[in-house]
């Protein structure tokens, strides 16, 4: 008798939209290639992709809150 198991990639797919708000549809793109190369046993090809997609949000966050910096510093509200 032969069983089939879901790969992770097949149940955590889905998953993947619960963050289509937070996340670009590159990033997301990513994530889910990501997702397949670790399926797939290719666990360092994964971790190239989740650097990449940790790196952007880093640099949208850091971006992000020097916009917000130099707004309070403008205002006197620091």
């Amino acid at each position: 008798m032969i069983q089939y198991h879901p790969t992770v990639a097949d149940m955590t797919f889905p998953e993947l939209d619960a963050y289509k708000h937070v996340i670009s549809k590159e990033d997301r793109k990513e994530l889910g290639i990501a997702i397949g190369l670790f399926a797939s046993g290719v666990g360092a090809g994964s971790y190239v992709y989740l650097r990449r997609i940790l790196e952007r949000l880093n640099y949208q966050a850091k971006t992000t809150a020097g916009e917000k910096y130099q707004i309070y510093e403008v205002c006197g509200c620091l």
